[in-house]
C-alpha cells in the first residue's frame, strides 16, 4: 500500500485551502520508485470556486516533465482511493475508488459516490479538459502542470550549510526562489461534490472533514 497522505479541515474555516497536507512527497517510496503512476504527490482540497457549497478535492499522482509522461498516465493495476472521515475517529467513513481501463485512450470508473460507479474518459495530453457530470458531481481526469512550489537547489543549499535565509530557502545575495516542479507535469483526480454529502451536516459551513488517499495493487505471489 502507497504511503498515504492526510489533510483535516474545519468546513466553516474552509475558504481556500489547498495543500493542506503533512507534506508533499514525491518519489516517495518503493511501490512509486517501481512505477510513478503510484506516487501520490499532493493533496489537495477546496471550495469550489463557482459553488460555495461545492468541495473541490485533487489527487496528484506521478511527476513527471513533459514528453515523458508514462503511457498511459494512470496505472490499470492499481486502485486510487480517497478516503474520508467526518466522525473524528480517524476511521474512513466513506471511500472513493478510481480504476483506469485503456492504454493510448484511458477511462475511469469512480466508485463510492453512488450506488453506480461513475465512469467517464480521461483527457489526453494537449487537450480541452474533458469534465464528467453526474448529477452534482462532476470529475475531472488528466495530465496538469504540477501545483507545488519547491526550490530544490536553495533547499539543498541551506541543508548543507544552514544560514538565515533572506528569500524562501536561498541565502542573501543568491538570487530568488527557483521552482523545481515548474513545467513538470501531474496526474491529476478532481473531484467536485457539496460538502454536505460528506459531512451529513445541515449545511456547507458546519462540520469536520479529515481526508487522506492511498494507492494500492493487488498484491502477488
Amino acid at each position: 500500500m502507497k504511503l498515504r497522505k492526510t489533510l483535516s479541515l474545519t468546513v466553516a474555516g474552509l475558504m481556500a485551502i489547498a495543500g493542506i497536507a503533512i507534506a508533499a512527497d514525491h518519489f516517495d517510496s518503493p511501490l512509486a520508485n517501481r512505477d510513478v503512476r503510484t506516487d501520490v504527490t499532493d493533496v489537495y482540497a477546496f471550495r469550489s470556486p463557482t459553488n460555495a457549497n461545492n468541495l473541490v478535492v485533487a489527487m496528484n499522482v506521478s511527476s513527471h516533465v513533459p514528453g515523458a509522461a508514462p503511457v498511459p498516465l494512470f496505472s490499470q493495476a492499481a486502485r486510487y482511493n480517497i478516503h474520508v472521515d467526518n466522525t473524528g475517529d480517524l476511521l474512513a467513513d466513506a471511500v472513493v475508488t478510481v480504476t483506469f481501463t485503456g492504454n493510448t485512450t484511458q477511462t475511469f470508473s469512480v466508485a463510492g459516490l453512488g450506488a453506480t460507479p461513475i465512469t467517464g474518459q480521461v483527457t489526453p495530453a494537449g487537450s480541452a479538459p474533458i469534465i464528467t457530470t453526474s448529477g452534482p458531481i462532476k470529475i475531472f481526469v488528466g495530465p496538469r502542470e504540477d501545483p507545488f512550489f519547491f526550490d530544490l537547489d536553495g533547499f539543498k543549499a541551506f541543508v548543507a550549510a544552514p544560514y538565515i535565509p533572506a528569500a524562501g530557502y536561498r541565502a542573501s545575495g543568491a538570487g530568488s526562489p527557483v521552482d523545481f516542479f515548474a513545467g513538470r507535469n501531474v496526474g491529476s483526480i478532481v473531484i467536485e461534490l457539496p460538502i454536505v454529502a460528506l459531512t451529513g451536516a445541515a449545511n456547507a459551513n458546519t462540520g469536520t472533514i479529515r481526508a487522506w488517499t492511498s494507492i494500492t495493487e493487488p498484491q502477488t505471489n
